[in-house]
């Protein structure tokens, strides 16, 4: 279902094996992965979930309780984060996609930016969006 979508939103290298991420031979390139960060800002509950740094939930028969932490340690400093996804395998490396509000107030427009393959995907990531709000003028 995953390649479906995939194919539906024009993902033309991506590929996937597994719902997890974690096979290695799930494939995309940034490209891809914004054309389905694009797609997902359409859907708000996601985007709550994806900016909440922690909540305790309860099984669905009510018999155990969960402590869920986001790993996305930008979350408390980045006061502008729409939300994010953080990744990890040893053949990717850090990856991470990190969706902002614009710089420019009143603006309803975002920045998406994706790092794949980093050293150190939190300092990647926000240098990047730190160099892309002001190297651009936002309208």
């Amino acid at each position: 279902m995953m390649n479906k979508k995939a194919k539906e939103l024009d993902m033309t290298d991506t590929n996937f094996v597994d719902p997890s991420g974690i096979s290695s031979q799930n494939t995309s390139n940034i490209i891809d992965l914004i054309k389905l960060t694009q797609y997902a800002l359409k859907k708000p509950p996601l985007w709550k979930i994806l900016k909440t740094p922690k909540d305790d939930v309860r099984s669905a028969d009510g018999q155990f309780d969960h402590r869920l932490d986001n790993t996305n340690t930008l979350l408390k400093r980045m006061p502008d984060i729409i939300g994010g996804k953080t990744g990890y395998t040893e053949e990717a490396g850090g990856c991470m996609i990190l969706v902002t509000k614009s710089p420019k107030e009143n603006n309803e427009n975002y920045l998406i930016a994706v790092v794949l393959g980093a050293d150190d995907r939190f300092v990647a990531i926000e240098t990047l969006i730190n160099w892309a709000k002001k190297a651009y003028i936002w309208k």
